[in-house]
């Protein structure tokens, strides 16, 4: 059996993804909570955005492994479905905070922010992933082709072009 690069990623790498992605949500909803106390007018702190972020976690977490696999099956069956519906489903973390729990599903509230708006809010998501498509490219070439080949300078394009990725996806 020869060695590839898939048959060298070990358990640790694939625990570091796992957490990298949990982290990523729990990040998000921080950042929304705190979105949503400043447009509220009440005071903005990293604690108390925390705590009104970490109860709705596991939620999030659920509802985004949903959404993307009905999302991913949509797209396999035909790719305009599956469009469709990610576009319904890009306020998914917002509708986890906003939606109260009595009023049931945050799909169906995401969904419900977006009905009306589906266009505008298509091309907002456009921008956004060809914004995406940009930096990531730029990224590939830059430690492709200069001297950031190597594995350890190659953090430092990837950190910059990793905040700017952030920085214009974040408030969407």
């Amino acid at each position: 059996l020869t060695e590839t690069p898939w048959t060298q990623l070990t358990a640790a790498f694939w625990l570091s993804i796992i957490l990298f992605a949990l982290g990523g949500v729990l990040g998000n909803l921080v950042v929304v909570r705190a979105t949503i106390d400043a447009v509220e007018g009440r005071d903005v702190s990293l604690s108390s955005s925390f705590r009104g972020s970490v109860g709705h976690w596991p939620s999030a977490i659920g509802y985004n492994i949903g959404a993307s696999i009905m999302i991913w099956l949509l797209a396999l069956c035909l790719f305009v479905p599956g469009l469709i519906w990610a576009v319904y489903y890009s306020f998914l973390l917002q509708a986890v905070l906003l939606a109260p729990r009595s009023q049931g599903n945050p799909l169906d509230y995401s969904k419900n922010l977006v009905s009306g708006r589906w266009w505008s809010i298509f091309g907002y998501c456009c921008l956004q992933w060809g914004g995406i498509l940009i930096i990531s490219f730029t990224q590939g070439v830059l430690t492709t082709f200069t001297v950031f080949n190597t594995a350890t300078p190659s953090a430092i394009p990837e950190t910059i072009l990793g905040t700017i990725t952030d920085f214009l996806t974040k408030f969407f």
